[in-house]
Formats: C-alpha cells, sequence, structure tokens
C-alpha cells in the first residue's frame, strides 16, 4: 500500500462531499494559522530573552532595577550575578547556565523555530491554495445547480402555460 494519499477529481465529487472537503480544509488552515502564531510568540520569547542576555555586564552588578513578577506587576530589586542565569528549559524545568551557554541555546531554539515556522508556513499556503480551488469549484457548481433549477422552473412554467392554453 501507498502512503500517499489517493487523489481525487473533484470535479465528480458530490456537491455536500465537496463542501465537508471544503470545511475540513477551512479547520486544518485554521489550525494551522494558530500553531504559526503559537511558535511566533514562542520564537520573539526567546529573541527577547537571548537580547535581554546582553543586559548582564560586570558594570550593571548591584544596579536597581524593576523584576517582574507578572506581566504588569514589578518589584525593586538589583542584579547579583551577571556571570550565570536561569533558563527555562520547559515544563517547569530551569537550569543554570553562564552567559554564553544560555546565548548559545536561544540561538538554537530560534533556529529550529525558524525552520519549523518555514516548513508550517509552506503547508499552510498549499492548505490555502487547495481551500481557494475547492471554493472555486463549489461556487461554480452551486451556481451551476441555481441554474438548473431555474431553467427547470421556467420549463415548468412553459408547459403550464401550454396546459392553460389548450383548455
Amino acid at each position: 500500500m501507498s502512503s500517499q494519499p489517493e487523489a481525487i477529481d473533484l470535479a465528480t465529487v458530490p456537491l455536500q462531499e465537496l463542501k465537508e472537503i471544503y470545511d475540513n480544509l477551512d479547520q486544518t488552515l485554521n489550525y494551522l494559522t494558530k500553531s504559526l502564531q503559537q511558535l511566533k510568540s514562542a520564537q520573539g520569547r526567546f529573541v527577547d530573552s537571548e537580547r535581554n542576555l546582553d543586559t548582564l555586564k560586570p558594570e550593571n552588578a548591584d544596579k536597581p532595577m524593576l523584576v517582574p513578577l507578572t506581566k504588569s506587576m514589578y518589584v525593586p530589586g538589583s542584579l547579583k550575578g551577571v556571570t550565570t542565569v536561569m533558563v527555562d528549559i520547559g515544563t517547569g524545568y530551569y537550569v543554570e547556565l553562564t552567559v554564553e551557554k544560555a546565548r548559545g541555546y536561544f540561538q538554537r531554539r530560534i533556529k529550529d523555530l525558524t525552520e519549523t515556522l518555514e516548513k508550517l508556513q509552506a503547508v499552510a499556503v498549499a492548505r490555502s491554495k487547495q481551500k481557494n480551488s475547492v471554493e472555486e469549484l463549489l461556487q461554480f457548481r452551486i451556481q451551476e445547480q441555481q441554474q438548473m433549477m431555474q431553467r427547470l422552473q421556467q420549463q415548468q412554467q412553459q408547459v403550464a402555460q401550454q396546459k392553460g392554453q389548450k383548455a
């Protein structure tokens, strides 16, 4: 058996199934978009963390600063150590690293996320193109069906008029 999905001729797919394919592509595209946003956000946090390492200089030791407890609440503090930092490596685990090792860690994470973002972006673009193609076909088929219904109604009206004329 092949691991590749079988190609479907969308022109032969019934209208209801075509709508289901469109809805599935729409859901997939929404999921991919949310995933891209989350990955970009994580990438931004790593970039910020790497940039913040630049402030860890010996001349900044013991200088007063505000320490963030939450996004909107800060407390006064001072920088004691400028040679090591605690790095959140995920799921609540922290590791003490030198500033240079932390910088390397952040750069690797940024690189990994950039590569993942590029791959995911390519998938999202492909799904978007597929969705647009299905949407165009769906609109065409609906319009075609409406025109057929109008012709049928016109034919029924003509038949009714002809019967009325005979009577």
